[in-house]
């Protein structure tokens, strides 16, 4: 094996420990109305809220999100959302990616 795959190989193992015993990173965000569509314990969950940080931990990037109004989700709670499933809602009540 030549010396730069075995650095790339060590390098990559590394990267993933690290991301499994380190916190997540927190990034405030700005007031940002969110709706979210996901699946919770094989539910369809349908929440709107309020995005309060930006989370990474790994190469995993979510939201956690504060529940205003859901179909399944107490008010009031914190959720880590992947990015994916969310949505911003806009002030003229549309929503946007």
């Amino acid at each position: 094996m030549e010396l730069s795959a075995a650095i790339d190989v060590v390098s990559e193992r590394a990267r993933s420990a690290l991301a499994d015993y380190t916190a997540p990173a927190l990034l405030p965000l700005p007031r940002l109305e969110v709706s979210v569509d996901s699946v919770i314990d094989d539910r369809q969950v349908r929440i709107l809220g309020e995005a309060l940080y930006a989370a990474h931990h790994g190469d995993r990037a979510q939201w956690a999100v504060l529940v205003e109004e859901s179909n399944l989700v107490a008010p009031g709670t914190i959720h880590l959302i992947d990015l994916a499933d969310l949505r911003v809602v806009l002030g003229s009540g549309g929503r946007g990616t």
